[in-house]
């Protein structure tokens, strides 16, 4: 276990900017996270610890260094109402950019009891895994799934997550049509809705 070679905080985003020195390692950083009744105050009202673990890549040497890209029918932070006790699969599929490289692993964090495929290839340059989960019960509001798929030569997609709003009937939606060229209505419109401005 190693020491990031240079780490910094952003207070004004909460950005943790770091470096490490070795590839091949991981990584700890540490945090304390306190409030404070006001900018003048030095006791703090409550005070959390948070760790975080970090493994480093080696730093890809191919010619191509286009990383792969989550794509697929759920946008990036897309919210799905989930029945509980229902069947729920998501597919995530990855496209690979560059020639000669594969995807390798999915890095993932989802609910108690979603589990996830291997990677299979769908077609040349795309792969998909397939996420299968029931929610409980105990699982009642939001629960978030998250991934990133790192290729041959350890490039990895920008993440990807969505929200599973279990316990929440996903809302009947009318799609946007063509109307001489423009989409109509724009935005979501709802089954029940009458009003338009």
């Amino acid at each position: 276990m190693g020491i990031p070679l240079y780490i910094d905080l952003i207070a004004s985003n909460c950005t943790l900017v770091f470096s490490l020195a070795v590839a091949g390692q991981y990584a700890a950083a540490a945090l304390q996270i306190e409030d404070f009744y006001s900018s003048t105050s030095t006791t703090p009202m409550s005070s959390v610890p948070i760790q975080f673990l970090f493994y480093g890549y080696a730093a890809p040497t191919a010619s191509c260094t286009t990383p792969p890209a989550i794509i697929g029918s759920l946008p990036n932070r897309a919210c799905i109402g989930t029945p509980i006790g229902s069947n729920v699969t998501q597919y995530i599929i990855v496209q690979v950019y560059c020639s000669g490289h594969n995807i390798i692993d999915l890095v993932s964090s989802v609910p108690t009891g979603m589990t996830k495929s291997g990677i299979i290839p769908s077609s040349p340059n795309v792969y998909e895994i397939i996420l299968s989960w029931v929610p409980i019960q105990a699982q009642y509001g939001p629960q978030s799934v998250c991934a990133g798929a790192i290729d041959s030569i350890q490039l990895q997609s920008n993440q990807w997550c969505v929200t599973f709003l279990v316990g929440i009937e996903s809302p009947d939606v009318i799609r946007p049509t063509m109307v001489q060229g423009s989409a109509s209505p724009i935005g979501t419109v709802f089954q029940n809705q009458t009003l338009f401005s």
